[in-house]
């Protein structure tokens, strides 16, 4: 038995296998065996014949590990310069010490990189990738965000684009593909450094979310209290349903803690220690009622003999995701009886 918590879900995970039985066969016509034979028939037991069973030795089960790319796109416009209001550190020494206190936490669990706007050249300039997504990128990105110097203007819609093009042209990851926008202003940059662009950026975010990347805002300082409904367009326009109103250090951290928490969700599929012989004596159950086997991947489980997963699907994986707790069961050989589809 291994118990495993991923970030709010708590898994039990059993293996239990068929430890087959020796019968005892004697040369007296009646009373206990006194002689191990593998004949294929009971003993006074009800125990199988260890060849009978197509798995002696228990298998362990493991949750998959899953591994988001989150881009962190932060807003360094001249405005980041200024002391947040009721504190003495500028709003950019608060974002640093935020991104310091938190990213290296889920340095394990998220692929971090980082993009910083305006990029160079130009108060305009769409966002510069400061640090590349990758394992173990959260040590960079804090390391980055260290010299990081306010200046420019606003230019999310470009930045929000820049990090389109960005995860276009690198390797879709199939655990999920996010940007963590934080900015502490309204866009402006359409066409000049002083016209609004708000509705160019909420396009930008619904490009985004069109093609599965997410996108979590992140409103920081004047920005958050000064125009909330832009701010929740902009989360609804990137699938993440609302922003994030940051107006204190200890906000902003609790803010970039949850997003962190969001995208780090369990995942429905499980790892076999080693192969079962046969896999269609496997049995599965979910907080203790047998799940039906499902090729077709609509619901239920499927086993893939390539990876030697077990992998859940559709309503049943939303079960495992949910965060209230699942017991995840799976029998070997003689241990259950196999059901759902062939």
């Amino acid at each position: 038995m291994r118990i495993l918590s991923v970030a709010s879900l708590s898994v039990l995970l059993t293996a239990a296998a068929c430890n087959g039985g020796v019968t005892f066969n004697g040369g007296g016509g009646g009373g206990d065996d006194d002689a191990p034979v593998a004949d294929g028939g009971p003993d006074e037991f009800h125990q199988p014949d260890a060849q009978v069973c197509d798995q002696t030795v228990p298998i362990t089960v493991t949750q998959s590990q899953r591994t988001p790319d989150m881009l962190l796109v932060v807003d360094k416009s001249g405005s980041m310069g200024e002391i947040l209001a009721g504190g003495t550190a500028s709003k950019m020494d608060v974002m640093k010490q935020a991104v310091a206190q938190v990213i290296p936490t889920q340095a394990q669990n998220i692929h971090f990189g980082l993009a910083t706007y305006p990029g160079p050249g130009d108060q305009c300039a769409k966002a510069n990738i400061v640090v590349p997504v990758a394992a173990n990128g959260a040590s960079a990105v804090v390391a980055q965000m260290n010299g990081v110097q306010p200046a420019g203007a606003t230019p999310t819609h470009l930045s929000l684009d820049a990090a389109g093009a960005y995860y276009q042209s690198i390797t879709a990851n199939p655990d999920g593909r996010f940007v963590l926008l934080a900015t502490d202003g309204l866009p402006n940059c359409n066409g000049s450094p002083q016209t609004p662009s708000n509705a160019l950026t909420i396009a930008a975010a619904q490009r985004l979310s069109s093609v599965g990347i997410k996108v979590f805002v992140v409103g920081f300082g004047d920005v958050a209290s000064a125009d909330p409904a832009f701010l929740t367009q902009l989360a609804q326009a990137g699938g993440t349903g609302n922003f994030f109103a940051a107006n204190s250090p200890g906000q902003l951290q609790q803010a970039l803690q949850a997003i962190s928490g969001t995208v780090v969700q369990a995942s429905c599929s499980f790892a076999l220690a080693s192969r079962p012989q046969d896999q269609t004596k496997l049995a599965v159950t979910l907080n203790g009622t047998q799940v039906p086997r499902d090729p077709s991947h609509g619901t239920g489980w499927d086993y893939d003999a390539a990876s030697n997963t077990i992998t859940f699907y559709g309503d049943t994986c939303n079960g495992i995701q949910s965060g209230n707790g699942a017991s995840v069961g799976v029998d070997y050989g003689c241990g259950g009886v196999v059901i759902g589809k062939r």
